[in-house]
């Protein structure tokens, strides 16, 4: 039986707009620069449905996002009704309404041109109807856009489009292998292997079966622990392994490990740490290497591989979630749970709603970390907000001034979730799309999700997995 696995997946939906440029007679002129422009696409997930009830009128094979141990998959819908798209200027004043430009292939692209630097970008998704709305927003500010794959929540009907782009391949290969020591001497006490659909599997056993591959090319890396510290391993692909149904498993030499890279921890006292991980990755994925305390003063590293140490713990009240990647070379690592300064006793809030609503930080969360903010807040039960902006200088990140109904906007008071992100390296595509899709849930009433939410690519799935070990990043929120 497969077990669970949301695909983790990025997203990045190419499109581009080439403007043209033309010419007098009598002698040739240089064409206009062409103008940025974004390429949003809509879909509706459909969760936890039999694979063998899909019913789309273009095909019994979507593209599918995740599966369950039951067998039932997530699959989408395209989306192309019951969506509205505006821009809003920096001051949160309304702009231009591009709902008009949203295709029956639930596709809107917009240039550079549509909204002002500062503004944003809002969708705004009736779950209800015109005349008992429920409103669920999506607000990214105009140095956040990038070509995106969005959901929304309103069901699009039975005569809607499966989404069939950007497949992951999984071809459910099974494999099997004998693993053994290249050096018999060491002591190895447990033996463990990772795959993108199983994760991680760990026991005494040598010999390992059953052991699932999206495809041939998948590598698979295997440990083997002595008191739970990794003294060997190996790292293969897929095809080097024997087919499940072959009788005899093939033998794979697990390498003594001599290289050690040491972790040197900077934890105040006022710091909690709730779990710790040796991540290793490659170019194209990552895996756990093990678990960590702060008693652990080094690791036996792969030279193949990268490293990392993924921390999950609090501050003040605040949730942390860091990534630090180790120094190459074998020099030592100073391992941080965060580089800001978090202050106690401040509740972040909605207020100015006289004037224009603002969420107001109050700077309880500083750092000189690149970075960039997302906030969300409920109006009742009918309308749900989230905002993605760059940090404000002064604690007030602008809040839309909704082109809707007035009883769906914000008011004085509200509480919202806060969360920023850091980094060490660039705010880039890579690293704005991988936060936003991890607050991707559909249908979910956890804290922590977007009603409309930015979904990753199932086709770049393990490269999606690679970026959790290898980005350099702090996540602090409340």
């Amino acid at each position: 039986m497969k077990k669970a696995v949301m695909l983790p997946l990025v997203a990045a939906i190419s499109g581009a707009m080439i403007g043209c440029g033309g010419g007098g007679g009598g002698g040739s002129s240089t064409p206009p620069p062409a103008v940025k422009s974004y390429t949003f696409q809509f879909i509706q997930m459909e969760v936890n449905k039999d694979p063998s009830a899909i019913s789309c009128p273009n095909t019994s094979s979507p593209t599918i996002f995740k599966y369950y141990d039951n067998g039932n998959i997530d699959f989408a819908k395209v989306a192309a009704g019951a969506i509205d798209i505006h821009t809003y200027n920096a001051d949160g004043s309304f702009n231009k309404n591009l709902s008009g430009s949203l295709g029956s292939d639930g596709k809107l692209t917009l240039t550079v041109n549509d909204v002002e630097d500062g503004g944003y970008v809002t969708i705004i998704d009736n779950l209800g109807s015109s005349s008992s709305p429920i409103l669920h927003t999506l607000s990214i500010q105009k140095e956040l856009l990038s070509n995106l794959l969005i959901n929304v929540e309103s069901l699009q009907g039975n005569q809607a489009s499966c989404y069939v782009s950007n497949k992951m391949v999984n071809n459910e290969l099974e494999k099997k292998v004998s693993l053994g020591s290249q050096d018999p001497s060491i002591s190895i006490d447990e033996y463990s292997y990772e795959t993108y659909v199983e994760g991680y599997n760990s026991s005494t056993a040598t010999i390992k079966a059953d052991i699932p591959a999206t495809s041939n090319s998948e590598q698979v890396l295997f440990t083997g622990l002595s008191s739970g510290e990794v003294v060997a391993a190996t790292l293969v692909k897929a095809s080097d392994l024997t087919d499940n149904s072959s009788s005899t498993p093939g033998t794979v030499e697990l390498n003594t490990l001599d290289n050690t890279s040491d972790l040197v921890w900077d934890i105040s006292t006022s710091q909690t740490i709730n779990d710790a991980y040796a991540l290793a990755y490659t170019s194209s994925t990552s895996f756990k290497w093990q678990e960590l305390s702060q008693s652990s003063s080094s690791i036996k590293t792969l030279g193949e591989m990268n490293f990392s140490v993924l921390l999950d713990g609090s501050e003040a009240g605040w949730n942390v979630v860091s990534n630090t990647r180790l120094n190459s070379n074998l020099v030592s690592t100073d391992i941080k749970l965060t580089e800001a300064t978090i202050s106690s006793g401040i509740t972040p809030q909605v207020n100015s709603c006289s004037s224009g609503c603002v969420v107001d930080t109050a700077n309880a969360v500083s750092s000189n970390l690149n970075g960039f903010q997302r906030s969300y807040f409920e109006v009742a039960a009918d309308s749900k907000h989230t905002i993605y902006a760059s940090i404000p200088d002064n604690s007030e990140t602008v809040i839309p001034d909704y082109n809707i109904d007035s009883s769906y906007k914000p008011t004085d008071g509200l509480l919202p979730e806060i969360s920023f992100f850091y980094t060490k390296d660039s705010v880039n595509d890579d690293f704005v799309q991988f936060a936003m899709t991890k607050y991707n849930s559909p249908g979910s009433t956890d804290t922590f999700v977007d009603k409309v939410s930015v979904v990753a690519l199932p086709s770049e799935s393990l490269l999606d997995k690679q970026k959790n070990a290898s980005l350099q990043y702090e996540v602090v929120e409340k």
